[in-house]
């Protein structure tokens, strides 16, 4: 049977894990890191955590905010989108489609970080239709004469530009 590493999510054989607690669930190749670069993993692991929680609250805030003693450029990115979304959005429910919908700026620094391309972002929407009037002058910019005029003929907008 095994156990899994917390620093690089291997599925190890026992005798690769020596003592208890938190030695029990690092495997031995990854207590010979830096504890720097540890800190770091276990950190981003627990930033991402996060954001699969039912509820971001008020104490994960708190933690988000502690997290800024940590000297990463890309870490420290990741964790003020993610305290962001999490001020703006702390529910999951719908959360990327009201981001999507309403906080357009934060939506588009999601997808600039990475995470996640516009497209499979679009699917996670679920067909979300937008009502007639809710563009922001660049968005409209950025259509094809076609899907303009597909717009204004069915007066709505569907994420995926299905009809």
């Amino acid at each position: 049977m095994g156990r899994q590493c917390t620093i690089c999510g291997r599925g190890r054989a026992n005798e690769k894990f020596g003592g208890k607690g938190y030695a029990a669930s690092v495997c031995r190749d990854c207590r010979k890191l830096p504890k720097v670069e540890q800190a770091l993993i276990l950190a981003t692991h627990e930033v991402w955590g996060f954001l699969d929680q039912t509820n971001i609250s008020a104490k994960n805030i708190a933690r988000l905010e502690a997290l800024a003693s940590i000297d990463d450029d890309e870490f420290q990115e990741l964790r003020m989108l993610v305290l962001e979304i999490a001020r703006v959005r702390p529910r999951k429910r719908k959360r990327w489609k009201n981001i999507w919908r309403e906080h357009r700026h934060l939506y588009r620094r999601v997808v600039a970080a990475g995470w996640f391309s516009e497209y499979d972002l679009d699917e996670q929407l679920d067909y979300l239709e937008m009502p007639r009037g809710v563009y922001e002058e660049e968005d409209w910019d950025l259509l094809d004469e076609d899907e303009r005029q597909e717009i204004l003929a069915h007066g709505r907008f569907n994420a995926l530009g299905d009809s």
